[in-house]
């Protein structure tokens, strides 16, 4: 960017100081009416935008945290079903050999 001669300011920052800034005398009226509220509102901005920030952050982790949960939940609910289908086998299993243990308690208990 070019400069004049009469333009001064800070060139680290590229903010011009008040000796570079025009004289607009509507400028300078805006300033006097609605500068303070201008930055007040962005800074109202900024502060919410920091709050949105900080509660999605948030709402992220309990997502991780319940997606986790969800997951562990699953696990234990599938060893359960298969214990309780290994059980119920065995238990079927066990009444089946009583069965049969009847049935042949039966028939030599019938031929003597």
């Amino acid at each position: 960017m070019a400069r004049t001669g009469n333009e001064t300011g800070d060139e680290e920052t590229g903010v011009p100081s008040k000796q570079a800034l025009p004289i607009d005398p509507m400028e300078q009226v805006r300033e006097l009416l609605f500068g303070e509220a201008k930055r007040s509102a962005e800074q109202n901005f900024e502060a919410l935008e920091a709050k949105i920030e900080a509660m999605r952050a948030d709402f992220l982790a309990r997502l991780a945290a319940l997606e986790s949960q969800i997951t562990q939940l699953s696990r234990d609910t599938e060893e359960n079903h298969s214990a309780s289908l290994h059980a119920v086998g065995s238990a079927i299993a066990q009444l089946g050999a009583t069965v049969q243990n009847l049935g042949s308690q039966r028939k030599g208990g019938g031929n003597g």
